[in-house]
This record gives C-alpha cells, structure tokens and sequence, in this order.
C-alpha cells in the first residue's frame, strides 16, 4: 500500500458518495414503477416516473476488478462542480435514471443508470471515490465508463463542462457572470476570459471557469483540429486545481495497481480519427517501453523492422482491431501484452474527452518522478562541442501532434556534453550558457523562494529555490512508497527573465510565473464582484461553501479566495520591485503554495561572477543520499539576508527531515551524478511494472541499463 501518497490525498478527499453508494451493494432492486409505454418514451416533454429504491445494477457492476492495464481521464458533459458526484451517487443507486438520447433515431428516452467512472475531480480540486474502498487501500470495483475499455481500464472524470450543451456563458447568464466589470473586453488575460459559476437555487459552490477565446488563446491543446475533431466543444479550460489533485491521485493509482508513469506518445490520438493511419500506429507503438513484446503478440514484429511501407501493409487490413489491441482489448476478451499506463477516452474509448484543451504534457510532468537537464544541446554531426539550443523544447506550447517524450532519457547531449559546459575554477557548480539559452526546471516541487530578474545582475540574481520529494528507499530495485521520501531541493541561481509581465501571462514570462498569473487575476477579479454584489444569494452560497474533503484542512471557497488575492498581490508587488519573495507553504493559512512543473521553462541565464553568462545549479538534502561523489558543504546562499529569512520561516511543513539546513551546510551532489542516480532508480522501478516477459519463453526480461529510447520515425 502506497501510504505515502495515500497521505499526500487525504486533503482533498471526499468518500461520501462511495459511502452512499457501497451502502447499497447488497440491496434487491425494487422498481417501483410500471415500465413506460412506448408513447411515454418519444415524449420529450414528461420523463417516466423513477425509480426512488436505492441499488446496484446489475452484474459486472461493482465487481472487484482484476488485471487492471490503464488509468483513463475524462471531462465531463454534465455539471462542471463538485455537486456532480451526487448525479454519480444517483446513477449508481439507479435514481434518476432516465434521461433523453437524442444521439438515436427515434429519439428516446433511455435507462442510464450505473454509467460513470470511479473517481470524479471537481475544478476545486476534490477527488471523490465513488464506489469501492473508502479508504483506497482495497479492490477497485467495476464501472461502465467506457465501454469494453472498462473492464481493463479505471476511469476518472473530471468536471471542466467539455461538450455539455449547457456550458455556454452567452447563452446561461443566470448560470454564469463575468466577472470582469469591463463586460465589453474580450479577454481578461491574453487568449483567455473568466467565469464564476452561480446555480440559481444556491445549491452549488461557486467555481472559477476560465475558457479559451480564439483565435488568441494560443496555449496547448489539440487547436489545430479542434473543428474538426470537437466541434461541440465549449473551450472550457482545466483549472489548476484540478490538475493538481489528478496528478496526486493518478500516482496513486498507479502505485496501487502497479502500473508505470507511461503515456501514448501522442495522447490526443483518437480511435475515431486514426486508426487508419499506419505512421502514427507505428509511432506509438515504438514509443512505447514494451514496442517488441507488443509487436510480438500483434504480430507485427517483423514488419515493425522492415520499415514504414512493410508495416503499412501489415497494419492495413485489421487496423482497427489491432489499434484496439493495443491498448489492451480484442473485441470483448484482454489482449496481453498491451499498452499500460495512463490514457484518454479519446484515444480507445468512443468519445471525445477529455477534450481539445485538456494539457496532457503538463499533466504527465507532474505525474513523472524524473528529473531532467536544465538545457539542451542541439543536434548536428559536426565535429567536436554540439551547439547549444537556443528554442523552448514543444511542449510549452503542445499540439495534438507534439510528442510526449521523457527528455532526460532521449537528450542529444552526452555526459560529457554536459561536463564540457561546467565552469572548472567556481567554487559552485557553475555552466558557461549563452544568454539565449532556455533554462528549465529540474523537477517536480513546491516554490520555496525566488527572485525575478528582468536583466543581469550579477550582485543580486535571479534565483529559484526548490524543494522535492524523492522517493528512493525500498527492497530489491523496487521503490516503496510506503516510506518516505527525501526532501531535496535544488537552487538555480543567475536567472534573468527579460521582459516578464505580472499583468498577464506571456511567453516571456516562467511557466510557473503564468500559473502564478492566472490565480492573481481570477482571485481579484472574484473578490471584487463578490464585493460588488453583496445580495447575490448564489454567489453568498458558494462563496462560503466548505469543502468536505480533507476534515477541515481547507478553508471555505470564498476563504481560499480572498487569501490568495492578498498574499499573492503582495507577491507580485514584491517581484515586480526584484525583491527576493518567499512563497506560501500548502499549510500557510491555507493558501494556495506555487508548485514548479518538471520541465518548465523558468528564464534564461545571466552574468555569472566571471562576467560570462550562465547558471548555476546546486542539489542537496539534509539527509545524505547514496550518490557517487556527495560532498558536505556550504550552500552558495549560506548567510544572504533572503536565505535566512527562508530558514527562519521553516518550510518542513509535514516533513519531518524537511526543514532547510539553520547552518546552510547540506549534502550536495552534481547535477549529472544525481541525475543520473535519481532516474535509474525510480527507472529501476518502474521497468517492472510493465510487464514485461520474452514472447518466446515468456520470462521476464531483464530491465535494461535505461529505458528504450522513444523512436519517433
């Protein structure tokens, strides 16, 4: 049992509804109602009466679910609040269960009930378990999420309104108000506009609903096609809360399931629209870590090997069953080996969630555990030093066809590569960068302090500290999530981020300063229409509703809200004037702490004490961790005024090893040492869980000194 990242959800988890419904499993069905006629089920204007007898459907519902492969994400059609997982409970007691499909000719009415997924995710970021253990710690139970898919796969909806008809602010302005008082601007941040979403009978919370305006939203997503492909769709866009709160669970789930951190190359593939493709077929197939045992049982190994045309031929005329295989089912039996990991509904299941806008690169970052360079080298057969990239890599602005890629493992340069760069004579790890030079996040981490730089300064640079948790400790290879990890950070100083913005987002801005950005406006933008209508009961209701998850650890929505607004003002203020700030813990007054993605783009290097541009890039832990070449010394912020203001302030939080060393002296290690050691590790550990076994002994195969470089022909 993973109780460590069991404990990491404990927050925001609300098993009410699997209460309810678990409650029911051994119920006889009772329909208390005639079945309707056939002129009662073309009657669009009168549903037939329902059926108020609390059950279960019937079997496979609520089975315990073996031999899961995925973890499938949704958005929803329904309700985008936390009062749709009362529609869940509804369905699973087979209440309400009648609804109008106009999907069919004739149109009808149609018995519905029993169909959802396992988990739900509202925008506030709370996880409520639906059916099955309470507690997490016991069998998943079966569900129809999506359709044969659901008997492999776990599914977990996410409430942004995807394709609902009713989620179209124009058309529902008892449903949603814009907050902004400049009713007539098209946007409120570049590309995007906000919503609050009020119920007219006061029985919901109120959510924030960003949506996209096109065409000068220009984040990720599958906008190219979005015609095409989601014509229905409303351009909702995920909020930052519910990414949070999916990323938490899904590793969870995938710990407890066994499966590994690995996703499609290309999620917003669809069984809809590609089967029939053959190159993009390929390019999954030997993306994925288990590309030779699939193409085994498919058959397709040696077509996979004789090239594009062979493989084509071979695809072509059973392509959709083999797709379908793929990801693990072969019409109504498993088919094994197969994909495993996490996937969309889109990419197998018949419908088009989680949709266009759904940031599947910025999801899967913060689901990894690895860590990557903090630049790149450029690729060209040239003799001697690769020259260094100067373009942001794709995914800070993904596409449907932008590849999902594990940097660290399919990095042009070498270890030597990376060496040839280090400053030889500081007393600091130190990197000769030129000043176009994007600089990325190493890993996934909680913001401790920064200073923003919109030029060079070398007495007082910009710097990002942050803290980690490295899970690491376990019994033959395998990580035990069980026990607790090490708190690392890692500090990366010399940081200049020319032209950054704190009024809106902006490439030139750090992908954390953007997510920063978008919380500052929506806060603000809330607290002064609540303010401003002061006898909106809708808006009275969800401003003081208290969420139930978590017994308490979390304020009131309204609460939260109005914080946010003021510590986060107070933050900008501070940045924009190039002080050194110290962000919020999760715990501080129960504001909203500012998480770093692995991977984000984070500036672009500064004068380092030499005079030449570059960064430096120190990782250490107070705890020493079994890494070639660790050193014990002092921190390069040792006795700066920032620095100790940090350390007075304790950022340990829940951590017990998790305060900053007092006496700025830590274990420090290399970036290419830890890197290294960090990524076989967890790398070690994941290799397993796939599966993977020789097709012709059928015996495991020995996991490989690294993960099988993605091949993307």
């Amino acid at each position: 049992m993973p109780s460590q990242l069991q404990r990491r959800l404990a927050r925001f988890l609300d098993t009410s509804v699997a209460h309810d419904v678990n409650g029911h499993e051994h119920d006889l069905r009772v329909d208390n109602v005639p079945a309707p006629t056939q002129a009662e089920l073309v009657d669009h204007t009168t549903p037939p009466r329902r059926n108020t007898n609390p059950h279960w459907a019937g079997v496979p519902f609520g089975q315990e679910m073996q031999g899961i492969q995925s973890i499938m994400i949704h958005g929803t059609s329904g309700w985008p609040s936390y009062a749709s997982a009362d529609n869940f409970r509804q369905r699973y007691e087979c209440i309400d269960e009648w609804e109008w499909n106009d999907g069919v000719a004739p149109a009808h009415w149609a018995n519905s009930h029993a169909i959802g997924p396992q988990y739900f995710v509202d925008p506030n970021g709370t996880i409520f378990n639906l059916i099955g253990p309470e507690n997490l710690e016991g069998t998943a139970r079966f569900t129809w999420h999506s359709n044969m898919m659901s008997y492999v796969a776990l599914g977990i909806e996410n409430s942004d309104g995807g394709d609902s008809g009713a989620i179209v602010p124009g058309n529902a302005p008892l449903l949603f108000r814009r907050l902004n008082p400049n009713a007539a601007a098209n946007t409120d941040l570049a590309g995007m506009k906000l919503f609050a979403l009020l119920h007219p009978t006061n029985a919901e919370d109120v959510n924030l609903l960003w949506f996209a305006v096109f065409p000068d939203y220009t984040g990720p997503g599958d906008i190219a096609d979005i015609a095409h492909r989601y014509a229905r769709w409303k351009n909702t866009l995920f909020s930052e809360r519910d990414y949070r709160s999916l990323a938490l669970l899904c590793r969870f789930l995938l710990e407890r399931n066994g499966l590994p951190r690995n996703f499609p190359l290309l999620p917003y593939a669809s069984s809809e629209f590609d089967t029939g493709d053959a190159v993009l077929f390929r390019r999954l197939l030997t993306a994925d870590p288990l590309r030779d045992q699939i193409a085994a049982a498919l058959a397709l190994a040696a077509p996979l090997n004789a090239g594009a045309k062979a493989f084509a031929d071979a695809y072509g005329p059973t392509h959709r069953q083999l797709w379908s295989r793929f990801f693990g089912m072969n019409g109504a039996a498993r088919s094994t080996p197969c994909f495993r990991g996490i996937i969309s509904h889109l990419i197998n299941g018949g419908h088009r969630c989680p949709g266009p806008l759904f940031d599947w690169h910025r999801f899967a970052h913060e689901v990894w555990d690895w860590w990557w360079y903090p630049f790149d080298f450029r690729g060209m057969s040239t003799a001697g030093a690769k020259p260094l990239e100067t373009l942001r890599r794709p995914y800070q602005r993904a596409r449907g066809d932008t590849p999902l890629v594990e940097y660290y493992f399919d990095a042009i340069g070498t270890t030597d590569d990376y060496a040839g760069q280090k400053v030889q004579l500081s007393a600091f790890p130190q990197f000769n960068l030129s000043a176009d030079v994007p600089v990325y996040a190493l890993a996934n981490g909680l913001a401790i302090a920064a200073r923003i730089r919109g030029n060079a300064d070398a007495a007082n640079p910009g710097f990002l500290l942050v803290r980690h948790e490295v899970f690491h400790q376990g019994a033959q290879g395998r990580i035990d999530y069980s026990l607790a990890p090490t708190t690392v950070w890692s500090l990366i100083t010399f940081l200049q981020s020319t032209g950054f913005a704190l009024d809106n987002v902006s490439t030139a801005n750090p992908d954390w300063l953007n997510r920063f950005v978008i919380r500052l406006k929506e806060c603000e933008l809330a607290v002064a229409f609540h303010t401003a209508n002061p006898n909106l009961a809708a808006l009275n209701h969800g401003w003081n509703h208290q969420p139930a998850a978590g017994a308490g650890m979390r304020p009131t929505t309204g609460t939260g809200i109005e914080r946010d607004a003021a510590e986060y003002r107070r933050l900008a203020n501070d940045l924009v004037a190039g002080q050194a700030v110290r962000f919020p813990r999760e715990s501080d007054d129960n504001l909203t702490a500012v998480r770093i993605l692995l991977g984000d783009y984070i500036g672009t290097p500064a004068a380092l004490p030499t005079g030449a541009s570059g960064i430096q890039v120190e990782i250490f832990s107070a705890d020493k961790l079994d890494v070639p070449g660790a050193a014990f010394g002092a921190i390069s912020a040792n006795g700066q005024d920032w620095w100790r203001g940090v350390v007075a302030a304790s950022q340990a939080e829940a951590l017990p090893a998790g305060e900053l060393p007092s006496n700025g002296m830590a274990w420090q290690y290399s970036l290419i040492g830890f890197l290294d050691w960090v990524n076989q590790t967890t790398w070690t550990s994941e290799w397993p869980k796939y599966g993977a076994v020789d097709p012709a002994t059928h015996v495991a195969v020995p996991k490989p000194a690294r993960p099988n470089t993605r091949i993307v022909p």
